[in-house]
C-alpha cells in the first residue's frame, strides 16, 4: 500500500477504496474512481477530491505482488 501511494501517488483514501476489479493487468493500470471518506464517525465510498477518474500505470515492480494479492483475495 505504501508502494503504491509513493510511486503511483494515490491519496490514502483512494488507495483504501482500491479493489481488484480497480486493477487492469492487461493495461497495467489502476482505475481510480473512488475513495473513503469519514464525515461525523461515519466512514463511505464517495468520488475523489477532484470528482474526476483517472487511470494511473501500475509500476513494472509491483506487478507480481498485485497479481498475488488479488489472487488471494476471495
Amino acid at each position: 500500500m505504501i508502494l503504491l501511494a509513493g510511486f503511483v501517488g494515490l491519496r490514502w483514501g483512494e488507495l483504501i477504496a482500491l479493489t481488484p476489479n480497480d486493477l487492469n493487468f492487461k493495461n497495467n493500470t489502476i482505475l481510480v474512481n473512488k475513495s473513503l471518506s469519514e464525515a461525523n464517525g461515519q466512514f463511505e465510498i464517495v468520488t475523489t477530491k477532484t470528482g474526476n477518474e483517472r487511470t494511473l500505470p501500475i509500476p513494472e515492480f509491483l506487478l507480481s505482488e498485485l497479481r498475488e494479492l488479488t489472487l488471494a483475495t476471495p
